[in-house]
């Protein structure tokens, strides 16, 4: 079963992005069926189990003065567990979880609906741009062609660079290009990230330099022919 923030992003993706089912499964490593799955429906179906008798619920415990305070403080009810008893450990230890989760886990605030949405949409792109680079960073060969093609913008320049600084000298990278290094700068904004860049790419590299006329335009110009 699939968490519930991954079913939101699997259902946010498909509905709001347009992306096709094969492209949501292979972002998120699961089965394409999974994907289906939870298109259907709006959430995972969970299965309530009836409770387990607690054997020690009717028994007159006394709280001691600092647990009484502990208890007020967090307006948190006192649960009791017998020593050596796995069944009443287990249950306090499933209560204080629950207890966990309802008080101390942070709910987004804003001072609008829009801001708040905003706010989740940035988690769920992070998550995602998470996942991806990770994915890329342990790909034994990766191939990145035609850099310099467009140039990028503040994020994906620094996207990019995280991703091949992470790689330099773990894993094998290959960069195609049509420009000159000191024409880098321009495609990436900044002197400095672009060096940086270099520096990590040149190091341990071997630069191949090709020349001639596109093997496109050529075999176009042999059929003309």
């Amino acid at each position: 079963m699939l968490r519930m923030d991954i079913v939101t992003v699997i259902r946010y993706k498909i509905q709001n992005e347009g992306k096709s089912i094969r492209r949501v499964a292979e972002e998120l490593d699961v089965s394409r069926n999974t994907v289906r799955k939870y298109l259907k429906i709006s959430e995972p179906a969970r299965s309530e189990k009836e409770p387990r008798p607690c054997p020690v619920k009717d028994l007159d415990r006394q709280l001691t003065a600092r647990f009484q305070a502990l208890v007020s403080h967090y307006s948190f009810e006192p649960c009791f567990a017998r020593v050596g008893e796995g069944h009443d450990k287990g249950g306090v230890e499933s209560r204080g979880k629950v207890i966990r989760l309802q008080h101390l886990t942070p709910i987004p605030q804003g001072e609008s609906l829009e801001e708040i949405s905003q706010f989740l949409l940035g988690k769920i792109e992070e998550r995602t741009l998470g996942r991806l680079h990770n994915r890329y960073l342990n790909v034994a060969l990766l191939v990145v062609d035609e850099v310099g093609f467009t140039p990028f913008n503040k994020l994906e320049g620094e996207l990019l660079f995280n991703l091949l600084a992470d790689r330099y000298e773990r894993k094998s990278t290959i960069v195609t290009t049509n420009l000159n290094f000191n024409e880098w700068v321009q495609v990436f904004g900044s002197e400095k990230l672009t060096t940086a860049l270099l520096d990590r790419l040149v190091h341990h590299a071997e630069i191949l330099t090709t020349k001639g006329s596109s093997y496109r335009t050529r075999n176009k110009k042999q059929k003309k022919e």
